[in-house]
Order: C-alpha cells, then structure tokens, then sequence
C-alpha cells in the first residue's frame, strides 16, 4: 500500500478557495467586480502576483472573467464558458465526436423546444417570428440566414427558462459552431433544402406558438434528423 506525499498547498490556491467559498456562500454574486489586485493582495497577505495566478486560473475555469480597463468579476455565464474549452479538446481528440456531440445537442434541442412551447413569453415568440420572417425575405444570402438560424435556436433554447439547459445548450454549440456552419453550407446547395428548412423552421415556431409541447419537441427532432443527415 503506497501513500503519496501531501503536498503543501500553494498560495495562489488557497485564494482560489477563497474566492469559490464566497460564490459558495452567496457574499459573490454573478457579475460582482472583486477588488484590485493591490488591494485584495493586502487583505489576504498575499503578493500580486500570487493574485494575478489565482485569478488566471479562475478564468480558465469560466468562474472569473477580466474586462480590460474594468478589472475581473465573477463571470456572468460561468458554466458556458467554462464548458467550451473541454468540449472543443474532446472534439479534437475523439474521432466519432462530431456525431456524439450532434446527437447530445439534438437531445436538447427538442427538451428545449418541449419546454418553449409550455414557456415562451411574448418577447420570445415576438424573436422567433422575425427570425421565420427573416428566413422569408433572405433565400440568397446564406451568411445572413446563417445568422438568423443561430438566432432562431438560441432564442428556443433561453425560452426553455432552464438556465442549466441553455449553458449546455450554449456550450456545445459553440463548440460545433464552425462545423454548423459547414452543414449549412452543404444543405444549402441543394435549393430544394431551402423551402425545406423554413417549412420546418415554421412547424418548430408554430407548434411552439399553440404551446403543444409534444409536437414542438418531434418537429425540432425531425429538423435536427434533416441535419445530421448531412454530417461527413
């Protein structure tokens, strides 16, 4: 039975602690600037440098973000940012990850367009109609329908009112984003596939709209199923 050393902890670890314990407790709240590093140094004893240590890994970890000119603060979207870096590595290095994280974001595509249907507000149905509106108007330019698409599925997903799910949501689309863009690429070369990505932009919004959250959630799987069957 082999034991290994304990190892004396760093400073800049413990100010780590520090600052998760007071998210922790509540004393930090999203969006909360801590104090300057000269400051925050001569309260806990510290030098600055073990401060700027600590708060460079609080930001690789999403918990922190720096604003220049501003000073660090508590990130606004902690799990999404924080979620972006291991999903992108994991995309990198699993060679069937593309088809992996598809399908999880299909999954919650349609959790997402379930609960929009049961709590989308008037802002959010308001979004989702320009956005259909949108696809109307636009059937030449694809960077702008590109956009208008991005538009459409975030809206769905913040509509769910699930925080957890919009962050995961977030995460993984970010970490597709440019592989997105090539499936729509490919779709759109086909002009047929135009007509038939707005008719199922219109059943998602629609069904949404009349709050059937059953089939809201079947005709964003449909949409997505379309999709993936352009995925190489």
């Amino acid at each position: 039975m082999n034991f290994e050393p304990i190892q004396k902890e760093k400073m800049y670890q413990n100010v780590i602690q520090q600052v998760k314990q007071m998210i922790f407790d509540g004393q930090l709240k999203k969006g909360d600037k801590l104090p300057a590093e000269r400051n925050l140094a001569a309260q806990l004893g510290v030098s600055r440098s073990t401060i700027r240590e600590a708060f460079s890994a609080l930001e690789l970890l999403g918990i922190l973000e720096s604003r220049h000119g501003e000073g660090s603060f508590v990130s606004v979207e902690p799990l999404r940012h924080s979620s972006v870096e291991p999903l992108s590595l994991l995309f990198m290095l699993e060679e069937d990850a593309q088809l992996q994280l598809i399908d999880v974001r299909r999954m919650l595509e349609a959790e997402c367009a379930f609960l929009a249907a049961h709590s989308a507000g008037e802002e959010d149905i308001g979004l989702l109609r320009q956005c259909i509106q949108d696809f109307e108007q636009n059937t030449i330019d694809q960077t702008f329908s590109s956009t208008v698409d991005r538009t459409f599925h975030f809206t769905i997903a913040k509509a769910s009112g699930n925080v957890l799910l919009y962050y995961l949501y977030s995460a993984i689309s970010e970490a597709l984003k440019h592989h997105i863009r090539t499936m729509r690429l490919r779709i759109v070369n086909d002009p047929d596939n135009i007509e038939q990505l707005l008719v199922q932009h219109k059943k998602i919004y629609q069904y949404i709209c009349e709050q059937d959250a059953q089939k809201a959630r079947q005709a964003m799987l449909e949409h997505m199923e379309f999709v993936k069957s352009y995925v190489k």
